[in-house]
């Protein structure tokens, strides 16, 4: 429970109790979710008017939570920071690297914001509305409000998206509506160009400076509005003494701005680095960051004293920086001091590479171009698939044409059919009446010709018996030539046996008559087949005398033809009767030979 400051001693013991309870809190997930749930009355700070509970007797209930962000942000008593600052550090440590509890607050923040209810301790309708619309210009109320937001949104791109997303202004009464970005901005530089206490605008800029690192859209929001560049590149010009810290942070600003913005941004990259180079110039821009970095408060900021203690009585201390924000600008500064020297073709993404963003644009152009090819190439799939259903759809019409078309046709053909059969019918009647006629004239016929046949027969029977009579005797006769030829060939293989042996005796002269041999061999084999074809003429001559005593009666024509065969087979006698004379003169010659090489 917390109560009214009644000594110095009371408030340093306080403040001690607080940031003890802030280590405790800071890390421990069991021990923020708990936290929150504890409920106080502070005495003095006014309770809630809506939704308030009560205590048994009475007294209005609080979530101590709210009551420390409350008194941050409401107490403007003097003597009461200390209490103040330790009570901000045990909201940082409520909601320090625990996501949920994190994302709770700050989306409780904005719905405040959002419909207006308890602005007085809500610390976006205070950054949002300014110094200007606030019923205390107190300076240190901006600067918790700004420090406890950079703490929300520092390194979390979740919740800066949130924040970014906030906007302010009513579109239905005709007020213009701007992004919170453009909000708290406008503020800023109302606050730097009116004299507004340094801590109100440290405040903003620390702020700025959490919300626009590593986050182009963030950037691109700021540069929406143009003259907000323009504004702090003045700032930063002006010589005034004593004010190190904020044109310091001014320029971090502008350095973080051309860091992260894009050619794609409202004003383009480069557009800011001539800005940058020649406007403010690299010299002065080095030289308002170093000074920022060489500035003692944040340079011995771990040894100086945090509190109200070394302030001068009356005085507001000389506190404009949290560790954290002190890290971030340490972190940070030889970055932001490269950065005017980076060409303005190189983004920077979240990494320090530079990408070059022309090689980026050639590539989204190649991008587009395949993208458009598949786009066609999907457009030409359309076409084809329509084109397939159609010819589908005219197939199956089709189909169904074709079946009706066929369905007729068989109606057609059945009628047809049946006048068919009639008409078969018809010409059956027809026909078998031709059949009878025909056959009654045939036995005519048969009667006429019947005795002219017997006559026929009786000639044809005189005329085969002469003729097999006649091819008795060509088969006698040719049974002896084709012994007289066996004989011939035996005596030819006896002859031929007789020159093999002398062509054993005599190497050299079996050599000049291998020739002779040869063609003696290749002569018996000729006659050999002679034979061989004599011996098949004479089997076939048999099958015909056979077929001749079996077939009496065939006809004259068949007479004529056996007569034409045994002119073909005496041809062929004649020939082997040649082919035989031919073959006794080799022999002979043979022989002659034989006895010429003995001699």
């Amino acid at each position: 429970m917390l109560h009214n400051p009644y000594s110095s001693r009371f408030l340093k013991c306080s403040t001690q109790a607080i940031f003890t309870c802030a280590d405790i809190i800071r890390g421990n997930a069991k021990v923020q979710e708990r936290f929150a749930h504890h409920q106080v009355f502070p005495i003095g700070v006014p309770a809630p008017e809506k939704g308030a509970e009560r205590f048994s007797n009475g007294e209005h209930k609080l979530y101590i939570i709210d009551a420390l962000l409350d008194f941050v942000l409401t107490n403007s008593t003097l003597s009461m920071f200390d209490v103040r600052l330790a009570a901000s550090e045990c909201v940082q440590a409520y909601f320090y690297n625990h996501k949920p509890i994190k994302m709770h607050f700050l989306n409780r923040a904005i719905e405040g914001h959002t419909s207006g209810d308890d602005e007085t301790s809500n610390i976006l309708s205070i950054l949002v509305g300014g110094p200007r619309s606030s019923q205390s210009s107190e300076p240190y109320r901006f600067w918790f409000a700004g420090v406890l937001l950079f703490h929300l949104v520092f390194d979390d791109p979740e919740a800066k998206r949130l924040v970014i997303k906030i906007t302010d202004g009513d579109e239905s009464q005709g007020e213009e509506v701007i992004s919170c970005i453009q909000a708290m901005t406008g503020n800023l530089i109302a606050a730097l160009q009116s004299g507004e206490d340094d801590r109100i605008c440290i405040g903003y800029l620390i702020l700025l400076c959490g919300l626009l690192f590593e986050d182009a859209e963030a950037v691109n929001d700021f540069l929406a509005e143009g003259a907000f560049v323009q504004a702090i590149v003045q700032i930063v010009q002006k010589a005034e003494k004593g004010k190190d810290i904020v044109q310091g942070l001014c320029t971090l600003l502008l350095g973080l701005i051309y860091e992260f913005s894009t050619k794609d941004s409202p004003i383009p990259r480069r557009d800011l680095h001539p800005l940058l180079a020649s406007t403010l110039g690299r010299e002065q821009y080095i030289h308002r960051l170093t000074r920022l970095r060489e500035h003692s408060l944040l340079r011995n900021f771990e040894v100086l004293p945090q509190n109200l203690s070394s302030t001068a009585p009356g005085s507001l201390p000389s506190i404009y920086f949290d560790q954290i924000t002190v890290d971030f600008v340490r972190d940070n500064y030889s970055r932001m001091l490269r950065a005017i020297d980076r060409d303005p073709r190189m983004e920077v993404a979240r990494t320090q590479e530079g990408v070059d963003r022309d090689l980026v644009d050639s590539l989204r152009a190649q991008l587009r171009d395949k993208s458009d090819a598949v786009q066609r190439a999907e457009s030409d799939l359309s076409d084809r698939e329509r084109r397939l259903n159609q010819e589908q759809s005219d197939h199956r019409k089709s189909q169904e044409t074709f079946k009706a078309e066929l369905a007729r046709i068989k109606n057609i053909n059945a009628a047809l059919q049946q006048g068919h059969e009639a008409d078969t019918e018809r010409t059956n009647v027809e026909h078998r009446q031709a059949i009878s006629r025909l056959r009654e004239d045939h036995q005519r016929m048969v009667n006429d010709s019947h005795g002219q046949l017997e006559q026929a027969q009786k000639e044809a029977q005189r005329v085969a018996q002469a003729s097999v009579e006649n091819q008795r005797l060509e088969l006698a006769v040719l049974n002896r030539q084709i012994e007289q030829l066996t004989e011939a060939n035996r005596k030819a293989t006896e002859t031929i046996a007789l020159l093999r042996n002398d062509a054993n005796e005599s190497a050299a002269s079996a050599e000049k008559h291998a020739s002779r041999i040869s063609s003696l061999d290749t002569a018996k084999d000729v006659l050999e087949e002679n034979i061989s074809q004599h011996i098949t003429n004479v089997r076939r001559l048999e099958r015909l005398l056979r077929e001749s005593d079996l077939k009496l009666d065939a006809t004259v024509a068949a007479v004529k033809e056996a007569q034409a065969e045994a002119i073909t087979k005496e041809e062929a006698r004649f020939a082997a009767q040649t082919e035989l004379d031919d073959l006794l003169i080799v022999l002979g010659d043979l022989e002659e030979k034989r006895v010429n090489d003995k001699v």
